[in-house]
């Protein structure tokens, strides 16, 4: 596994309804120049069958990402207007709440990838302190074509 740095902070998007997050990952050893960079939007949802509280994460990709590169560490509140954002459509991660922490994920093969293959995949569970996120891209002969093979890279929270 690459060592990886994850950055999150609030955002502002004041066309769309939810709570915003920016965020953006890169090599530990080049946090300047990420990988990738997005506005996720956090919509509750009914609760599940079984009366769990739900989410959605609705994920966007926008204009110009070098300008925002070290927004959160520098403790600035990005700010995003509807027209310079792109809808990642099918990308969209349902979350559920397990009793300890959410637990989700992409469904299907809707989501296109941005990094090689045809689509994507992203397993994802939240804890109070950590993130555990596999994502992973596919052809359509379900060949993995980049991501981690043996399971999820581990975001550990660090106090600012």
């Amino acid at each position: 596994y690459y060592d990886v740095h994850l950055w999150g902070c609030e955002a502002e998007a004041p066309e769309l309804e939810g709570s915003a997050l920016y965020i953006e990952q890169a090599l530990s050893t080049d946090q300047n120049n990420p990988y990738r960079q997005r506005l996720y939007l956090l919509t509750e949802l009914e609760p599940s069958d079984d009366g769990e509280a739900r989410a959605q994460s609705t994920i966007y990709q926008f204009d110009a990402p070098a300008a925002l590169v070290g927004t959160c560490a520098e403790g600035n509140l990005p700010s995003f207007e509807l027209d310079e954002l792109e809808l990642r459509e099918g990308c969209e991660v349902i979350l559920t709440w397990k009793g300890t922490n959410f637990v989700g994920g992409t469904t299907g093969q809707e989501c296109s990838s941005s990094m090689g293959g045809d689509y994507s995949v992203s397993d994802i569970e939240i804890f109070d302190d950590r993130i555990e996120s596999w994502d992973r891209g596919y052809y359509d002969s379900s060949l993995q074509a980049w991501g981690a093979t043996d399971g999820p890279y581990i975001f550990d929270r660090i106090a600012d």
